[in-house]
């Protein structure tokens, strides 16, 4: 087979990848990730054994599309979310109150103020929403970017989680500038309101939010949909009493942080 053919095969093989939902390589950035989460695979399509190195080649700049009806991209989807995390980490990683589970809530609230609509990665678990290859990946990045490195804060009776700026700890910034200009109003709105807040505030939040989005699906809904589809979550959310949920509903109404 000629190299045309050979590239012809890959970009081919590349939309399919894509399309199954392949966070599939632009750059050497990305290939580390895509060695990192999907070391154990074996790709082959069309009898041709696919080179992430060779992905890199045949993209062109232009993102590849999941369809061409509506063309939602996933080029530098996972560096986009890593920037987003960065920026968090950035003004908060000093507050006491700042660890993973906030710091996750955070994460997938902004998400969802920037549209990015990521909720199908996201699993339930007793503290909300959670995205564990993302949680498990991003102190990774951020340390191999230089931005921040994190450790395990202990005490007597727990421990925490505390990010320490590293030497390029600010070079996020021309990514976040670039990538969230329409949105950094709203992400820093956010990130002011939890700033001085406990974790279990924004869990409700966030929770609360998945929640909507669940039941956002259907024809009709109404407040007390939503209230038992919080407490079916997990018997964890016990410990929120119904006039908390039901305060913390209104104040996101208020306030317009709630699904389209």
């Amino acid at each position: 087979m000629g190299k045309t053919g050979l590239k012809e095969k890959q970009v081919a093989s590349t939309a399919t990848m894509v399309r199954l939902g392949y966070l599939v390589p632009s750059n050497e950035e990305e290939f580390d990730l895509f060695e990192e989460q999907y070391a154990s695979y074996d790709f082959k399509l069309s009898n041709l054994v696919l080179d992430p190195h060779e992905l890199i080649l045949s993209q062109s700049n232009e993102c590849i599309p999941i369809n061409t009806e509506s063309a939602p991209t996933i080029k530098n989807l996972f560096f986009k979310r890593v920037v987003l995390a960065a920026e968090i980490v950035s003004q908060l990683h000093e507050e006491p109150t700042f660890g993973h589970v906030k710091f996750q809530k955070l994460v997938f609230l902004c998400e969802q103020a920037s549209n990015l609509k990521l909720e199908h990665l996201y699993a339930k678990q007793v503290a909300g929403p959670f995205d564990n290859k993302f949680m498990h990946t991003i102190d990774i990045e951020l340390k191999k970017q230089k931005w921040f490195d994190v450790e395990k804060v202990h005490s007597s009776t727990s421990f925490r989680f505390k990010y320490i700026p590293l030497e390029n700890h600010q070079n996020h910034k021309k990514y976040f500038d670039n990538y969230f200009t329409n949105d950094s109003v709203k992400i820093q709105w956010l990130i002011d309101t939890f700033r001085k807040q406990k974790t279990d505030n924004v869990e409700l939040v966030a929770t609360l939010y998945a929640c909507w989005l669940e039941i956002t699906n259907k024809p009709v809904y109404n407040e007390d949909q939503l209230i038992k589809k919080f407490y079916d979550w997990s018997d964890a959310k016990k410990k929120f009493k119904p006039a908390q949920v039901v305060e913390a509903i209104q104040w996101m109404k208020r306030n317009e942080l709630t699904p389209v």
